[in-house]
């Protein structure tokens, strides 16, 4: 009796767990995500280090509704054609595999906004290690060197150290 629930239960964990991975493989279009139809998106760098405790959710640009404190550079709105690369660069399977790095220091995001210019969604983005929040809303693997383009297009910087941003941030701040 005993072997028959752990069996039972074996089968039943490796269900489960073949039921996430196969969710966590949906590709979403842009409609679909945040969920919400969003009227803009922008992007923006920050230093998340001013942010409270440099765990990984205290690093997002968002919090809830609210603007991270360390942002201190904006984009204008993304055009449509922007808009659809950044989809492109996060829904289709690149060579980069956002599920298998540790360290999560972000200082660049999306962010998406409603027609009442209401936070509802954002996708903060670590360049050094490749990983990106939220993590399997998406796909398992996005295209960093793509995302990279985008962001310089818009006028976002780029730093090889964390001092460097938080000196950015206090810079621009002063």
């Amino acid at each position: 009796m005993k072997n028959f629930r752990i069996h039972i239960t074996l089968i039943l964990i490796v269900v489960s767990l073949t039921h996430v991975s196969a969710q966590k493989q949906k590709r979403y279009k842009p409609s679909e995500w945040p969920g919400l139809k969003y009227s803009k998106v922008i992007a923006v760098t920050y230093d998340y280090t001013q942010n409270k405790n440099h765990k990984v959710y205290d690093a997002l640009a968002v919090d809830g509704a609210k603007l991270s404190k360390g942002i201190y550079l904006t984009s204008q709105a993304l055009s449509k054609n922007q808009i659809k690369r950044l989809f492109k660069a996060i829904t289709d399977k690149s060579m980069e595999d956002a599920t298998k790095k540790s360290l999560f220091e972000p200082h660049h995001a999306f962010i998406f906004y409603d027609v009442d210019s209401k936070i509802i969604g954002s996708i903060s983005l670590d360049f050094n290690v490749g990983l990106a929040i939220p993590l399997g809303e998406f796909a398992p693997y996005w295209d960093f060197k793509s995302l990279k383009i985008l962001l310089k297009e818009l006028g976002m910087e780029f730093h090889d150290t964390n001092a460097k941003y938080t000196q950015a941030y206090k810079k621009q701040k002063s």
